[in-house]
């Protein structure tokens, strides 16, 4: 089983909500170039602040952004 990178979740749940970037970025505080650039997977090791914001943001708990299989949501 492949496993997706914080970028790759975050892009998705992204689009999923709908959202663009700049909107995104603006809910969590953040500016649109730090959303495009954590989507790329260019930052190492983001933040815990950061992927905070961004999960509350997008409305997930950020076990669920960093590992949906740890999601407390999935009660199966």
């Amino acid at each position: 089983m492949r496993h997706h990178s914080i970028g790759e979740r975050v892009r998705a749940l992204r689009k999923e909500r709908g959202l663009t970037q700049t909107v995104l970025g603006e809910r969590a505080g953040l500016h649109q170039v730090q959303i495009a650039q954590l989507e790329a997977d260019r930052y190492q090791s983001p933040r815990l602040q950061t992927l905070h914001a961004v999960a509350k943001a997008l409305g997930v708990s950020i076990i669920e952004l960093l590992d949906p299989h740890l999601s407390t949501k999935e009660s199966k």
